[in-house]
């Protein structure tokens, strides 16, 4: 069958494998790097924070504690956080999601900037991005399928994880470095 045939005589448009001809991709995308960014800091600040508040017989259990703190609610709400994000619509997850990240951080930001001496506010804090994280990560990988034709995917999928990861291991601790 010639190509025009299945359209009424008109040739099918080509279409793009660029994802980032889709607005909504880039939006996403931009999403993704702010988001990687954010857990990036928090990796290196985070156990800075706890570095100049505990002594140093304590310090090795208490960056532990704030990773387990962080790890655990993920764990334990990742199987909720697939089932929201199959219900829920999925945009609206992901911004909620990434404005509790975002308070969370500016929580931080005045703890460090009033010197608090305590780090027993970081344990919740962590809870509470662990938590987020279990919902945010569902719903940003079971977005892209919404957003872009079958022939972009692959590509979404590519751009979005090198991303998503170089910001989270690179990009991120680099600018938490700087900021400590």
């Amino acid at each position: 069958m010639a190509q025009g045939a299945a359209t009424g005589g008109q040739a099918a448009r080509p279409v793009s494998r660029n994802p980032f001809s889709v607005p909504q991709y880039r939006a996403w995308w931009l999403a993704s790097v702010a988001a990687g960014s954010g857990v990036g800091i928090q990796a290196v600040t985070v156990p800075l924070f706890i570095r100049d508040r505990v002594d140093s017989e304590r310090l090795p259990l208490a960056i532990a504690a704030a990773l387990i703190c962080q790890t655990l609610p993920g764990a334990a709400f990742a199987l909720l956080g697939g089932v929201v994000a199959d219900r829920v619509e999925r945009r609206r997850v992901l911004v909620r999601t990434y404005l509790v990240a975002a308070a969370v951080s500016l929580v931080y930001v005045v703890l460090a900037g009033a010197d608090v001496r305590w780090v027993w506010p970081v344990f919740i804090l962590a809870a509470i991005v662990g938590s987020a994280g279990a919902f945010t990560n569902p719903a940003r990988q079971a977005m892209m399928p919404q957003i872009l034709d079958q022939e972009q995917i692959q590509n979404g999928a590519i751009f979005g994880t090198l991303a998503f990861m170089a910001t989270l291991q690179f990009a991120g601790p680099a600018a938490g470095g700087l900021l400590a």
